[in-house]
Parts: structure tokens; C-alpha cells; sequence
């Protein structure tokens, strides 16, 4: 897909135009939950990213790896650790997810935003059923 085309798709999700720069590159701001969402379009693929937070304590990592196992937690966006400390959502696009896409991006910012909050508890992000049920569809145990 052409960078207009995503411009388009992208302004009609958000509801205000945006473009990309000159490395393919945009940014758009959220207000509610307050987070600024960072895409970068490339060849064959469109990827969301946001910085979510920082790791207060090492063993909130445990909780990272439990929300991206299966990505359940993460509506299908993967948690990673961007340096020591702070912590990145990302999620790559095809141009055939483009009928759906405000619906990936809406997955994307509510997953955002539950990482978000995860990270400012003084507890470690210990992920439960309970936390999770929101995120992922049910679906029948790999590991019995």
C-alpha cells in the first residue's frame, strides 16, 4: 500500500489528517488514554509503536514475558525492553489488515494503556486470567 493511502486510512481512524515525513515516519497524540502512538511505514508492512512505561523493579520483567506469551495480554502486539528500563508496544500491519485496521489500532492503544497502568503498580505486572480475559478471545489450552 502507498504512503497515501495509509495517510488516508490512518486520518480516517484518528479523525484528523496525518501524514508521514521524510523517513516514513508520524506520530498521533491520544488523549484519553494520554499516550502518543508512533508509526513507521516500511515496504511491506506498517509498524505501531509506543513507549508504555519503565520497569520500576527487575522483577516486573516476569509479568512482561506472561502478557507476551501468546500475546495474550497484548491484543497481538509484543512487549520489549527498549533499553534497561523502559518499555515498548509494537505491533507490525500488512496492507491487508487495512479493512481492519481501526479496530488493530483500537486492540493496540487499549493493550497501551493496560501496560501502562501495569507499570506504575509498586507490585511486580504480574498478569492473571481475570487481567487477561479482556484481551484475548477464548481459546482451548495448548499444554494440557
Amino acid at each position: 500500500m502507498e504512503k497515501t493511502q495509509w495517510e488516508k486510512v490512518l486520518g480516517d481512524t484518528v479523525g484528523q489528517p496525518v501524514s508521514f515525513d521524510e523517513f516514513s515516519l508520524t506520530a498521533v497524540m491520544f488523549e484519553e488514554p494520554k499516550m502518543i502512538v508512533n508509526l513507521e511505514l516500511r515496504v511491506n508492512e506498517l509498524v505501531i509503536y509506543a513507549l508504555v512505561g519503565e520497569l520500576i523493579e527487575e522483577r516486573q520483567m516476569r509479568g512482561l514475558l506472561e502478557g507476551n506469551c501468546l500475546w495474550n495480554s497484548t491484543n497481538g502486539a509484543t512487549l520489549s525492553l527498549l533499553d534497561e528500563k523502559r518499555v515498548l508496544l509494537a505491533m507490525s500491519v500488512s496492507h491487508q489488515d487495512q479493512l481492519r485496521f481501526s479496530e488493530l489500532l483500537s486492540g493496540f492503544v487499549d493493550a497501551a494503556s493496560y501496560w501502562q497502568q501495569k507499570l506504575l503498580e509498586a507490585e511486580p505486572a504480574t498478569v492473571d486470567a481475570q487481567d487477561m480475559s479482556g484481551f484475548s478471545s477464548p481459546r482451548s489450552s495448548l499444554f494440557v
